[in-house]
């Protein structure tokens, strides 16, 4: 019950934390939900390592759990119309949901048929666990690179100017001026440079964003006239 209740107040928390900030980069928290997922998986099978640290490794694995849940229910629904033509969002969030239930069906019988395998041993489930994680991660980041947001958040703003001015300053006749919603969303980072570091940060302009107006007054009363 402690662990539980720990775990609810860690999401409610996390929510208030993120607050408007799922709809701005649905991408990142999309895949902030699946490592958190995972990460609390692995946290769970660790805990037959260590009896004594359960309460707190259950409660922190019960609050990545629901970090995991929160970010991609806030998140669903902006991925979801990412992929709706002609007003048609609750066909695709049932087409979702089906997808869902039949991911979640062939993954049940594949952990059936592979328990006798792997044991109850927390020395071999935890590679196990590690390698679906992996791929479980893999998968969410290429579905990801597919979804083509038609908003502007701060990243694909940038990207959007900077591809503009460049197309505007070089004058290809055979070219729009204006990428494309999907052009921008395919150069998008979900991950960032380093790693996992737009995961964390989140993005980070590599721009100048020094703006300057006139000249220092310094400069203005070396070169005024005596006279003046």
């Amino acid at each position: 019950l402690g662990g539980d209740g720990l775990g609810q107040l860690g999401g409610v928390l996390f929510a208030s934390f993120v607050n408007s900030r799922f709809d701005a980069d649905p991408k990142r928290w999309r895949m902030v939900a699946a490592v958190s997922l995972d990460l609390s998986c692995i946290l769970e099978a660790l805990t037959p390592l260590a009896p004594v640290l359960f309460l707190p490794i259950a409660s922190v694995a019960n609050m990545g759990k629901n970090v995991s849940w929160l970010a991609a229910s806030a998140t669903r629904a902006n991925i979801h119309l990412s992929f709706a033509r002609r007003a048609n969002l609750a066909d695709v969030t049932a087409k979702a949901g089906s997808q869902t239930v039949l991911a979640s069906t062939v993954g049940t019988t594949v952990g059936v048929i592979i328990s006798p395998i792997v044991g109850s041993n927390p020395l071999t489930i935890l590679p196990a666990l590690m390698g679906i994680s992996a791929l479980h991660l893999a998968c969410v980041f290429k579905a990801l690179t597919q979804v083509s947001c038609d908003t502007l958040n701060a990243q694909r703003a940038e990207i959007l100017t900077s591809e503009f001015l460049r197309r505007y300053g070089e004058h290809n006749p055979g070219e729009t001026i204006i990428p494309s919603p999907s052009w921008v969303s395919k150069r998008e980072r979900i991950l960032g440079d380093f790693g996992t570091s737009h995961l964390v940060y989140g993005f980070q302009s590599k721009l100048d964003r020094e703006i300057l107006f006139g000249c220092p007054l310094e400069l203005v009363c070396q070169h005024a006239s005596p006279d003046a």
